[in-house]
């Protein structure tokens, strides 16, 4: 690709195109995990396709010019989540493994929350 100044990152799925635009030339991540929403309402696929269960979807996209890569997660197949950094996946990960953990009855450890709140 003309406009690639480096190699694609080793999780790059390689799935460019010289005629990709501006806002297209992003590397993504071959590896994509999907985790079922059971407690949410599943999507119809169409009429008479019967129904999927919602789920998160967590990927990796770079801009070419970026020096990192971002962390998406989101929504099914709906453009509607968000993007993380290492960190801040790695907080949120903790965070979760947290929740689980007091939701299963079991302690959480110390769990630092917004506005310098501590919980136990």
């Amino acid at each position: 690709m003309f406009w690639l100044a480096k190699p694609c990152p080793r999780w790059c799925n390689g799935r460019h195109d010289d005629r990709d635009s501006s806002p297209d030339r992003r590397h993504f991540s071959s590896w994509e995990e999907q985790v079922p929403l059971t407690l949410e309402d599943a999507q119809e696929m169409g009429l008479g396709l019967g129904w999927q269960p919602e789920h998160v979807v967590v990927s990796l996209d770079q801009g070419v010019r970026e020096e990192v890569p971002r962390i998406w997660c989101g929504k099914g197949v709906t453009n509607q989540g968000w993007h993380l950094t290492e960190d801040e996946a790695r907080r949120l990960a903790v965070t979760l493994t947290a929740a689980a953990n007091l939701a299963a009855g079991e302690p959480a450890g110390q769990l630092q929350l917004p506005f310098g709140i501590v919980a136990a």
